[in-house]
């Protein structure tokens, strides 16, 4: 479920952490393994992308009316070796532009920092960047709808998370390219296989100001931001993919040998699945996008981004599958007069697939498979957080594509409670030892979805529900 503080620094770190991960994880999705094995994707997903992509259908420089200038990139501090790009480097950078088609002329400032120093300043830039309440909003929700335990440490979490392992990266607002100077030439170039798309990305397209792809903006649409970023990902592991598969480059993604478990190994499934959605699902989405129309049909996606996550998990349904709006203005009279509202958000797809298949007990699962066809057929979704007398509560309302999809996933949803609540009561609500109540209310092709504590009087709510009738 994405947060509200989608701010650039945050995912900045997130992206310095996620891309040792991501090598792996592209060499997975080429040989056709995925790690959200969902049926809706059965067009493609059991053909070898690579095969399907096929590497050399770029056009060459030969082809093009105006030749790909590797710009010069201009190294800050200690320029000397082994602080600058190797040759493989460069025939990296050079390859890159004439994959993706896309050059600039202004020079990307190449950054060396030691480890240690790119740890510090990001985790300094990310402490800075959330507040100490906003953590314990953020706690308060995941534990609500089941993804960690009630007692974890959030940001302890996130600061080992970060700090456990840091890649290079390309920072958009200062235009530099920041790589390791104590990691191996393979690791920079695999870092930069896929950052310099990034770097042509911004030169040529410009989200910020032409996307409205910003800090400020991200706060109050944190959906939209996520369906850019998935885009930006998808496009920079697409190109990574292809790079990889050109022999004379010799890449090789490898992940690092450690001793012990890692922090994200031994995480809430939620983490992985969220963490990993831009980079997995955004290469999917993006490598569709290019088997139809080639890289003008990736540019495309920068002028008419999807309007939804759903269109993300189905390629083929962008850009004609509308989202529908939803409201929920006709209930918040009543709950705005015992709780505190937070904030209100899309619940698209993929948060619907996660709180059926990534909770943090495994007992309380479904399988990812029977997720991925019950979060099928989603048309539109919101959700309110409060906070009722210091506790958190959860107001949702999906609309469905038809009657039969709604079905299906209250089916699904009603099962997931099952396994975490134990049976519901006779009025088919359900209520754990410490009072948490959870319902569902159907309404032909509309879910209603309520998760409460117990200091929060749910009656007069539930009777509106009852008594709604396709609003």
């Amino acid at each position: 479920m994405e947060n509200k503080k989608n701010n650039s620094t945050t995912i900045l770190v997130i992206v310095a952490l996620v891309l040792l991960i991501l090598c792996l994880c592209l060499s997975c999705i080429a040989g056709g393994l995925l790690f959200f094995s969902r049926n809706q994707r059965v067009e493609y997903q059991n053909e070898p992308v690579l095969e399907t992509i096929e590497p050399t259908a770029f056009p060459s420089p030969e082809d093009s009316q105006s030749q790909p200038v590797t710009p010069e990139l201009t190294p800050e501090g200690n320029a000397t070796q082994p602080h600058a790009l190797t040759e493989q480097q460069q025939r990296i950078i050079e390859r890159a532009e004439e994959i993706r088609g896309l050059t600039s002329d202004t020079p990307v400032k190449l950054v060396f920092r030691s480890r240690d120093s790119l740890k510090e300043m990001l985790m300094k830039d990310f402490e800075e960047s959330v507040t100490d309440e906003e953590f314990e909003q953020d706690r308060q929700l995941l534990a609500l709808l089941g993804f960690i335990p009630e007692d974890f440490d959030l940001k302890t979490f996130y600061v080992e998370l970060y700090a456990e392992n840091i890649a290079g990266f390309y920072d958009a607002e200062t235009n530099e390219m920041n790589l390791i100077d104590d990691s191996s030439e393979m690791e920079n170039s695999l870092t930069l296989a896929h950052e310099y798309n990034h770097f042509l990305v911004y030169e040529n397209f410009d989200p910020k100001n032409n996307l409205d792809y910003t800090d400020e903006n991200c706060k109050d649409n944190s959906e939209y931001c996520l369906i850019i970023s998935t885009i930006i990902e998808g496009d920079a592991s697409l190109t990574e993919t292809l790079l990889t598969a050109e022999k004379d480059l010799n890449l090789k993604p490898t992940l690092p040998t450690v001793q012990e478990p890692s922090v994200i190994e031994t995480a809430p499934k939620y983490f992985l699945d969220s963490l990993l959605f831009p980079y997995t699902d955004g290469y999917l989405f993006v490598a569709y996008q290019y088997r139809m129309g080639g890289f003008e049909a990736v540019n495309n996606l920068y002028k008419n981004p999807p309007a939804s996550i759903e269109q993300i998990i189905h390629p083929e349904r962008y850009p004609a599958d509308e989202p529908i709006a939803v409201s929920m203005d006709h209930y918040s009279r009543i709950i705005d007069e015992q709780c505190e509202f937070v904030r209100e958000s899309t619940l698209n797809e993929a948060d619907l697939n996660w709180i059926l298949s990534s909770a943090y007990d495994e007992k309380w699962r479904i399988s990812e498979k029977d997720a991925g066809v019950a979060a099928d057929g989603w048309g539109g979704g919101a959700f309110r957080y409060y906070q009722c007398g210091g506790e958190p509560m959860f107001f949702a309302k999906v609309v469905w594509d038809s009657i039969k999809d709604a079905d299906e996933f209250n089916k699904a949803l009603s099962e997931q409670f099952s396994l975490r609540f134990g049976k519901p009561g006779a009025t088919g609500i359900w209520k754990n030892s410490d009072g948490l109540l959870a319902s569902i209310k159907p309404d032909r092709d509309m879910t209603m979805i309520v998760i409460a504590p117990s200091v929060f009087d749910s009656e007069s709510l539930l009777d509106l529900l009852d008594n709604s009738t396709s609003l």
